[in-house]
């Protein structure tokens, strides 16, 4: 527990999964830090992998040399530095870029809070229209349409998923997807519902790849 009531307790302990930890977390032995900024800092990190579909560095440290690129892109962009370094940062779109450099300030003491987070222009802009229903699901739940959209069946997800271990072993990795309809395409989701986070990862890239072929062009920001 990092907080009672209106008193807060610093954290000294190193947890969570690496690429994930924000950079005081990793140095939690020699400063202890606070919860909430190194929380955002998690939740951004996964934001950026359902939008690019892949982690920016191993580790949050001077060390880790993608993760250096970042420091002092985001520090000289105080002046209007220009494009961000090579990585998933150039995959996303001006708005979800600003958001997601917000909350990944190398420093927590300049990180955005989570009501600014919200705030901001791509938090509150919808991606699809309201009451937009999901075409497919991995799994069926009840009220669900049965019939799948033409571009991509059951039969054709099922022979893509995979997982690193069989299911009756211990420590596999296990997927869920669900295809949403968004405008003129298909919005495909997955999500890891047992196992590593770091070999969804791999198997998230593995499919990737495999459904390249059906990825629609981006769209011209001019």
């Amino acid at each position: 527990m990092c907080r009672h009531g209106a008193r807060e307790r610093l954290l000294a302990r190193v947890c969570g999964t690496v690429p994930y930890a924000a950079p005081e977390v990793l140095r939690a032995a020699a400063r202890p830090y606070r919860a909430p900024p190194a929380d955002l800092w998690a939740a951004a990190l996964v934001l950026l992998a359902m939008l690019a579909g892949e982690l920016p560095w191993e580790r949050a440290c001077p060390s880790d040399a993608r993760f250096a690129a970042w420091s002092a892109w985001w520090e000289a962009n105080c002046a209007d530095a220009g494009p961000p370094p090579a990585g998933p940062w150039r995959k996303l779109s001006g708005a979800a870029l600003a958001l997601v450099r917000r909350a990944l300030a190398p420093d927590a003491s300049r990180r955005a809070g989570l009501s600014a987070l919200k705030a901001a222009t791509w938090a509150r802009a919808r991606l699809w229209p309201e009451n937009e229903e999901r075409a497919w699901r991995s799994q069926p739940t009840a009220g669900d349409a049965t019939d799948a959209p033409d571009e991509l069946s059951a039969a054709d997800m099922d022979a893509l998923i995979s997982y690193s271990q069989p299911l009756g072993a211990a420590g596999g990795v296990r997927l869920r997807a669900a295809a949403l309809r968004c405008g003129g395409c298909t919005l495909l989701e997955f999500r890891r519902t047992r196992g590593c986070g770091l070999q969804f990862k791999r198997r998230f890239v593995e499919l990737r790849d495999a459904l390249q072929h059906l990825h629609a062009p981006a769209p011209d920001p001019h």
